[in-house]
C-alpha cells in the first residue's frame, strides 16, 4: 500500500522534456522567450500532458546560444 501512496505522489511521465537554459547570458539572448514560445506551441498542438519544458540553469554551452 505504502509504494501505491508513493507512486500516485510521483511526477507525471512525459514522452519528451525539452531544457532550455534560464542562466544569465541564456536570458540575456531571450532564452526566457523562446520558452514560452515552445510552450504556446505545444499547448496548441495538444501535446501538454506529452512534452514538458524545463528551464534549466547554466549548462556552460554559453556560446552556442545564438548560432
Amino acid at each position: 500500500m505504502k509504494i501505491e501512496k508513493e507512486a500516485d505522489m510521483a511526477e507525471p511521465f512525459y514522452r519528451a522534456n525539452v531544457l532550455v537554459c534560464g542562466g544569465t547570458g541564456c536570458s540575456a539572448s531571450e532564452s526566457l522567450e523562446v520558452m514560452s514560445a515552445m510552450t504556446k506551441e505545444i499547448a496548441r498542438r495538444g501535446l501538454t500532458n506529452e512534452v514538458r519544458v524545463v528551464q534549466t540553469g547554466c549548462r556552460g554551452f554559453c556560446a552556442m546560444g545564438r548560432s
